[in-house]
């Protein structure tokens, strides 16, 4: 049996979003953890600065759980970087995961695909309402 190392942090701050002419408070939590390597005070900014930002797009995440790892696949040559984010919503969750050969590459592509998934929630959202 292997065993792994496991870095947890957990963030935990206001965002004010606009509510009807007003503005709210909304604590949205960022977990971070790491899976087989270290998670630098670097990597952490990096992953809080990007995902952050993603709070503007629906309005009210209620936690964000984010996994970073080095997978070893036999297949692939070479060191493989993985991230995961579970984005849970008042009444959605959204899963995004990806795989690349930079660790940085990695957690801008699951912001880009994650922003698109939560787009296009706010979309359906909208539609039916209009139906509605």
């Amino acid at each position: 049996m292997v065993w792994e190392c496991f870095r947890y942090y957990a963030l935990t701050y206001p965002i004010c979003s606009p509510l009807q002419g007003g503005y709210y408070i909304s604590i949205m939590n960022i977990n971070i953890r790491a899976v087989g390597m270290d998670l630098t005070p670097a990597i952490k900014t990096y992953v809080e600065d990007k995902l952050s930002g993603l709070e503007k797009f629906v309005g009210n995440i209620l936690n964000m759980d984010v996994e970073l790892g080095l997978d070893t696949n036999h297949h692939n040559k070479g060191e493989i970087y993985s991230c995961s984010v579970v984005i849970q919503l008042p009444k959605e969750v959204i899963t995004v995961k990806k795989t690349e050969k930079n660790l940085y590459k990695a957690i801008d592509k699951v912001k880009d695909h994650a922003r698109e998934s939560m787009i296009k929630t706010k979309e359906k959202k909208r539609e039916e309402k209009r139906k509605g």
